[in-house]
């Protein structure tokens, strides 16, 4: 079988990479290490890493890179707020 050559990565994606790293820092401070959810965990407690999540996603208007959009949640958070889509609020 022949394999397919990998896409090399966009300018514009690489940035918006490291602009996201950056984002995931400064809501890592904000949140002071704890889940966003609001289940009063730390962030480093959990087996899976933590993730940012985006409150109103991409296809309805939200930006991937605004603070107030996105929030910080342990790996196991953030599995259960995509399991549970209410209103596009994290709910865990």
């Amino acid at each position: 079988m022949k394999r397919k050559k990998i896409k090399p990565i966009s300018e514009k994606r690489k940035a918006q990479i490291v602009k996201e790293k950056e984002l995931s820092l400064l809501l890592y401070e904000k949140q002071k290490g704890l889940c966003g959810c609001g289940c009063g965990k730390r962030l480093l407690d959990d087996w899976l890493p933590p993730s940012k999540h985006e409150i109103r996603k991409r296809s309805q208007g939200g930006d991937p890179t605004d603070i107030k959009n996105c929030v910080l949640l342990r790996g196991e958070c953030h599995i259960k707020a995509h399991l549970t889509k209410s209103d596009g609020r994290v709910s865990v």
